[in-house]
């Protein structure tokens, strides 16, 4: 499945390339930018900005989880709540239940 994938966007690279390179060397007249070529151009740079972004976001997953398995939690939470003041304000009020006149 992962080489279907790899051809076909090898295969997609190739025309987005094909098209670039008949824009640059052949000029645009050469190039009938029909809306079906135009169209093949956005799906192909649609693609490849999709696979660009999962691809960064797999790396900085990869990074944070480092930073985050090096982090000794014990020796943060000492530093944070050594020298830190708790105030708790409380107010608790005690009563009967009402009955319950149906009875």
């Amino acid at each position: 499945m992962a080489r279907k994938r790899e051809e076909k966007e090898t295969r997609e690279g190739e025309n987005l390339t094909d098209l670039i390179k008949k824009i640059a060397f052949g000029g645009i007249g050469a190039v009938s930018l029909t809306q079906d070529a135009v169209s093949k151009l956005v799906v192909s740079i649609t693609q490849q900005v999709d696979k660009n972004k999962e691809e960064i976001i797999g790396a900085l997953a990869n990074q944070f989880g480092t930073v985050l398995r090096e982090v000794d939690i014990m020796w943060l939470m000492k530093k944070l709540l050594t020298g830190l003041t708790i105030k708790i304000n409380a107010e608790i009020t005690l009563g009967y239940k009402k009955e319950d006149k149906r009875q």
